[in-house]
């Protein structure tokens, strides 16, 4: 995964094969932010990465306003 936060493998796959990879190195708020977009990536894999980029980075600073995750 290098260069890379995430994956997520295509939902044609084989179901075993449905797989998201998340980069253990990176920090906790690209963890998190990356597990939000893979996971609307594996529900909504017809959107654009633009789109699914903005999503996710928008959830993420929503949790950290709300409190919901500290990144301390």
């Amino acid at each position: 995964m290098k260069d890379k936060f995430g994956l997520c493998a295509a939902p044609h796959s084989a179901p075993e094969d449905r797989i998201i990879w998340i980069n253990p190195s990176a920090s906790k708020e690209d963890i998190i932010n990356s597990i939000i977009h893979e996971a609307i990536h594996a529900e909504l894999w017809c959107l654009d990465e633009e789109y699914v980029a903005s999503i996710a980075d928008s959830l993420t600073e929503l949790l950290k306003v709300s409190g919901a995750i500290s990144l301390e």
